[in-house]
């Protein structure tokens, strides 16, 4: 696995993220619109390590949306 890179990636798209599905009901159709445009950027899929006791509660500038949120540090893999 080739490390891609570190995301501080927003917790409400952890879900999404891991299970490449964004057909959760508790997202707007905005929320699945900047799901999709990060993924966009791993054309041959990803790994993700999920750094769970790294958070940010409130990240002005987190890897997904545009609004402040809490986010947790993410490392993405790929083959």
């Amino acid at each position: 696995m080739k490390h891609i890179d570190t995301y501080d990636t927003t917790e409400w798209a952890i879900y999404a993220l891991e299970y490449s599905t964004a057909e959760d009901a508790s997202l707007t159709e905005q929320d699945v619109t900047d799901i999709e445009r990060f993924t966009a950027q791993f054309a041959h899929g990803y790994t993700m390590d999920i750094r769970w006791e790294e958070t940010n509660e409130f990240n002005v500038f987190p890897a997904i949306g545009k609004l402040a949120c809490k986010t947790i540090k993410v490392d993405f893999y790929t083959d």
